[in-house]
């Protein structure tokens, strides 16, 4: 039984690799871990190290949150990717969305920024808008009515998302949450869990997230 655990792992592992080369080669971009240091820090936050959802991930838990939500709300609700390092979650989101008006990148890091804006201008995607800024220190709430939608792949620990969340949450937004170690954290700031999907690989896991219950 381990072995075969093993074995399993190891292909998931595979499969994992083999889907971050096949989403870059149709589309020239650089949206992988290659060549980057395997832990990137920065002075103000716990941030650990980049790593790229699968494209088909990303498509499937955001559309689950779609179904949730609903289509109306949905549509005008502005996305947002804490930690988006080379812009893989904001790239399918723009293939996904189109004509979305606030599809939004946070990444302190400027190396990593620099390469989701050459993977931006190959592609000719111009409605997403990047902030350079540790999260810790940013602040985009706003008095909007409309949803808020909140992407994270364990991009750091408690004590970043505490202090960003306490500044930007309202209470239209929901999360979804890959490899949610802090899941207890995402509960004290208020934050309900509604979905789940369980994976062999942790980075396959996620949670969503709502900050307001529909009975309420």
């Amino acid at each position: 039984m381990f072995l075969i655990k093993k074995i399993n792992y190891f292909l998931l592992v595979l499969k994992y690799l083999i889907k971050n080369f096949q989403y870059d080669f149709k589309r020239g971009t650089n949206t992988q871990m290659w060549g980057m240091p395997s832990f990137i820090s920065s002075q103000e936050s716990d941030s650990l190290i980049y790593m790229g959802t699968l494209e088909e991930e990303i498509i499937e838990s955001t559309k689950k949150l779609e179904i949730f939500l609903g289509e109306k709300i949905f549509s005008k609700s502005r996305l947002i990717d804490l930690g988006s390092g080379k812009g893989r979650v904001l790239i399918t989101w723009r293939d996904m969305y189109p004509n979305k008006k606030s599809i939004i990148g946070i990444e302190y890091n400027n190396k990593l920024n620099k390469i989701a804006i050459r993977n931006f201008r190959k592609l000719d995607y111009k409605n997403i808008r990047l902030i350079s800024a540790d999260a810790s220190l940013v602040n985009i709430h706003d008095s909007s009515e409309d949803y808020t939608v909140f992407f994270m792949y364990n991009p750091f620990g408690c004590k970043t998302i505490i202090n960003f969340f306490k500044k930007n949450i309202s209470k239209n937004s929901a999360l979804i949450y890959f490899n949610p170690v802090h899941h207890e954290t995402i509960k004290s700031l208020g934050f309900y869990q509604v979905l789940e999907k369980k994976d062999l690989r942790s980075g396959s896991n996620y949670k969503i997230y709502i900050n307001h219950l529909r009975n309420q």
